[in-house]
């Protein structure tokens, strides 16, 4: 991706702002942010969006997210500031204390939120991260301070988990939005130090006749070291971290344990005992003995992503003088390999990337390359007319590409048509042929497994260590081919548009439609699952109304006979008794009964 700037990103921010408030009916451009926030940075479903959100009197807090899986809980100010604007200490201050204080005393006003402290607080496994996130560069350097000051001598006795404060400024933020970029071509070489000669061991294949190895070297390395190298990548553009787990970068970057023994003044001396250690392969390695060092050249650190990550959130909040002092005595274990000889070949090196990382149970379809499935899947998609928006800078790139080239824009759509036209969906602009990835995953999971999936696991369906990724969102040819998946989005398109025209803006609701359909296929093989999509889009338009109206009016019966808010209910597991018992009641209205048990026979239920 190329490198976009921050100037067009921040025009980006603003125009996302502007569909977000015409869509949802808002006049408030920092409450759009929040939101804006919530969906983009965090990838929460939109309708879940609105609940995180705490309103006003809201104690420093604007919103917050909570991520069970990853036992995280983030406290959210964002600052929606013109280029003329500064942060200010006082709301710095303010958003440092006051929600921890509110919180501790039991009483805020979303019980959801106070809840979900409660239990974190007592946790050490928990996060809680305070992100204050600020739409402008204009740093400041004493906010920047007063967040070092905190990580480093917040305590509270009576909070187990780790509480870390974090500010995220534009570039900060274009960096979470479009992922870092790095530039292909950077030459990068990094000294690394040890103690002395009795603390590197050498394994030189000629020199000691061993042919079956390769040259590497184990060292004692301090993590000022390691701190360092990560910190001057960053600055020259270059990208320190194999391309394959590089993605291990995300939410759940920072490891509590090595938080707490960094920090431990009397337990940091033993962290080179405590840690694995971390895996680097270079293209060649210089070793000096005066002192003791090794120079890396295009160093690649294939194991050990989270321990550096750690590593730099703890020692970046020390000036440089104190990060000195503090840990010129805490070391970790580095091995070295060398890539320029024969020994070392591609297998050899994606061998070491699999079989380092397996302690953190990533397994190989981790490592078959996001892009490499998901930019073939996009290909397919396209020449059908749509446009699979695999990158969050895609929709710019297509905008852009297909803005030059009417022809094949009007092409797309012509194709599109064929798809859409079956069931009364207008395609008429390439907005309407876009389909983000994570929206089309989660209709397939709301297909394959229900809508309380598709709602409230939305942050799960991208990330490679999750059974949901590994399982489904890279094994979606193993349940429906791509022209049944598009068919399976347009279905969910159709349904969300109705929703928007309703009366109460509810109904239908698309997921637990789309789920309904799949709980009607009791065995969820290949076959079964393409011949109902295919059923369905091969239906006359009357018969094809009456199955949609039936799943339609399924889904508004399920939301009145839960008997709970429907902000509560999309968050809650399907309750399938209730279905059953909404089912009956529809299957014995006439109008529906023929092309109902007509479709059951057709997918074997």
């Amino acid at each position: 991706m190329d490198k976009l700037n921050i100037d067009s990103f921040k025009e980006q921010i603003k125009e996302d702002i502007e569909y977000i408030k015409k869509s949802y009916s808002m006049d408030n451009d920092p409450l759009a942010f929040d939101f804006w926030i919530l969906t983009k940075l965090y990838n929460l479903d939109e309708e879940l969006a609105f609940n995180n959100v705490t309103e006003y009197n809201d104690k420093s807090i604007d919103c917050f997210v909570h991520f069970k899986e990853l036992k995280e809980l983030s406290l959210i100010q964002n600052k929606y500031y013109n280029e003329n604007s500064n942060l200010n200490r006082k709301d710095v201050t303010d958003f440092l204390l006051t929600p921890l204080t509110v919180l501790m005393g039991g009483k805020y006003k979303s019980s959801e939120l106070q809840e979900v402290f409660n239990k974190a607080k007592d946790d050490d496994e928990y996060k809680i991260l305070l992100n204050l996130y600020v739409s402008n560069n204009n740093n400041n350097q004493d906010a920047i301070k007063l967040i070092e000051k905190f990580n480093t001598t917040h305590y509270d006795k009576n909070i187990k988990c780790e509480i870390r404060a974090k500010i995220y400024y534009l570039k900060d933020i274009k960096d979470l939005y479009y992922g870092m970029a790095f530039k292909d071509d950077v030459k990068f070489q990094f000294k690394l130090h040890s103690v002395n000669q009795g603390t590197v061991l050498q394994i030189r294949p000629e020199a000691y006749k061993l042919p079956g190895m390769s040259e590497s070297y184990y060292l004692m390395a301090p993590i000022i070291d390691l701190y360092n190298m990560y910190k001057d990548s960053l600055n020259k553009d270059y990208s320190l971290f194999d391309e394959n787990i590089r993605e291990y970068l995300g939410n759940n970057s920072i490891n509590n344990k090595i938080i707490r023994t960094l920090k431990d003044e009397n337990e940091k001396s033993n962290f080179f005992y405590y840690n694995n250690g971390i895996t680097i392969i270079c293209d060649n390695v210089q070793l000096n003995k005066t002192p003791y060092s090794l120079i890396l050249f295009q160093p690649q650190i294939v194991n050990g992503c989270q321990t550096i990550n750690t590593i730099h959130e703890v020692l970046n909040d020390y000036e440089l003088n104190d990060r000195q002092n503090n840990f010129k005595d805490v070391f970790i274990i580095a091995k070295v390999l060398v890539k320029n000889n024969d020994n070392i070949n591609q297998e050899f090196y994606n061998n070491v990337v699999k079989y380092t990382n397996s302690q953190n149970a990533i397994n190989e379809k981790a490592f078959a390359s996001k892009q490499e499935f998901f930019l073939s899947m996009q290909n397919h998609f396209k020449s059908r007319g749509f446009l699979l928006l695999v990158k969050p800078s895609d929709k710019n790139i297509f905008s852009k590409e297909y803005g030059k080239h009417h022809s094949e824009k009007n092409e797309l759509i012509k194709k599109a048509k064929e798809y859409a036209n079956i069931i009364g969906l207008n395609i008429n602009s390439l907005n309407d042929v876009m389909i983000p990835l994570d929206k089309l995953l989660q209709v397939f999971i709301a297909f394959i497994k229900d809508g309380y999936f598709a709602y409230t696991k939305k942050n799960l369906i991208l990330n490679e260590s999750n059974d949901l990724y590994q399982n489904y969102s890279l094994k979606t040819n193993e349940y429906l081919t791509e022209d049944n998946l598009i068919r399976l989005f347009l279905l969910y398109k159709k349904a969300e548009i109705d929703k928007k025209n309703s009366e109460d803006q509810k109904t239908p609701i698309p997921y637990y439609l789309i789920g309904f359909i799949g709980y009607f296929i009791s065995d969820k093989n290949f076959r079964n699952l393409n011949n109902a999509i295919q059923t369905l889009f091969n239906y006359s338009k009357e018969d094809f109304d009456k199955i949609y109206e039936y799943f339609k009016s399924l889904t508004n019966l399920y939301k009145n006979g839960y008997g709970k808010d429907y902000n509560i209910m999309i968050k809650q597991n399907i309750d399938y008794s209730l279905l059953l018992k909404q089912i009956s009641i529809l299957n014995g209205i006439e109008s529906f009964k023929k092309v109902v048990d007509n479709f059951k026979l057709i997918i074997k239920r």
